[in-house]
C-alpha cells in the first residue's frame, strides 16, 4: 500500500453558543475511504498516530491552509472534542470559533490491465 496524502483540508467555522470547552479551535485528521459513508470512515477512525502528522507537516500545512502560521504551537489531545475518546486531534491554544478538518487517503495504484 502506498503513503497516504491529503486529500482535502477544510476550515470550519463552530457554533459559539456551545460550552466554553467545545469552542476552542481543533485540527481533525479523518482517514477518508473512497465511496464510503461519514459513519463508515468514523468506525474506521484515524490514525491515533500524532507524531506521523506532525513529522509529515500535516499540520504545518493544516495551519498553513486556514491561514495561520505554520508555527503556531498545537497540542494533541485524546479528548479535542469531547469528553470521551471519539474525537482526538491537535487542539490549537488560543484560538476558538473554528476547526480545521483534515481527510486523507491513499492514492489508488494504477490498474493492472
Amino acid at each position: 500500500m502506498s503513503e497516504p496524502i491529503i486529500l482535502k483540508i477544510e476550515k470550519t467555522k463552530k457554533d459559539q453558543s456551545k460550552k466554553k470547552i467545545y469552542n476552542r479551535s481543533v485540527i481533525y485528521f479523518f482517514r477518508n475511504h473512497l465511496g464510503s459513508t461519514f459513519w463508515e470512515n468514523q468506525l474506521n477512525g484515524p490514525i491515533i498516530d500524532p507524531e506521523y502528522f506532525k513529522s509529515n507537516n500535516w499540520v504545518k500545512e493544516a495551519l498553513k491552509t486556514a491561514g495561520l502560521d505554520e508555527n503556531t504551537k498545537t497540542k494533541w489531545s485524546n479528548k479535542a472534542g469531547c469528553k470521551c475518546l471519539c474525537s482526538p486531534g491537535f487542539l490549537i491554544p488560543g484560538y476558538s470559533g473554528f476547526d480545521i478538518f483534515v481527510d486523507y487517503g491513499y492514492k489508488l495504484e494504477d490498474p493492472i490491465i
